[in-house]
């Protein structure tokens, strides 16, 4: 995954946790950047899902399932938000992510780099 779209995840993840507007901004705490949200949630929607995805992908009946949809290329990202935790996968870069939400600060560990990575809203 991007940094980019590791950055959009976690701030989506936040704002469907907090049950909050997708409007802001999120801060890269280990690059120490701030990323503006707002190009990548009109690019990349985030749309409520079944637990079934099409694709085949399975998510948990015990979340809220969500799929974040690129229609240029059609790469998806599908999340569920359980409470403070949140889960999924990135089917254009083939990496499963996990992360939870406290306070404002989230953290994401992204599988396929075996990296944790810490944002803030």
């Amino acid at each position: 995954m991007t940094s980019e779209l590791r950055a959009y995840i976690a701030y989506v993840a936040a704002k469907l946790i907090k049950q909050e507007d997708l409007t802001g901004s999120v801060i890269d705490m280990e690059e120490n950047v701030e990323h503006d949200m707002s190009i990548m949630c009109q690019e990349r929607p985030v749309s409520p899902t079944a637990t079934l995805r099409s694709c085949g992908t399975l998510r948990s009946e015990d979340g809220q399932n969500f799929c974040m949809i690129f229609p240029e290329t059609n790469n998806h990202t599908c999340l569920s938000v359980y409470g403070q935790l949140f889960d999924g996968y990135d089917h254009a870069s083939g990496s499963h992510f996990s992360g939870m939400l406290n306070d404002n600060l989230i953290e994401l560990y992204d599988f396929k780099r075996s990296d944790h990575y810490s944002f803030k809203l």
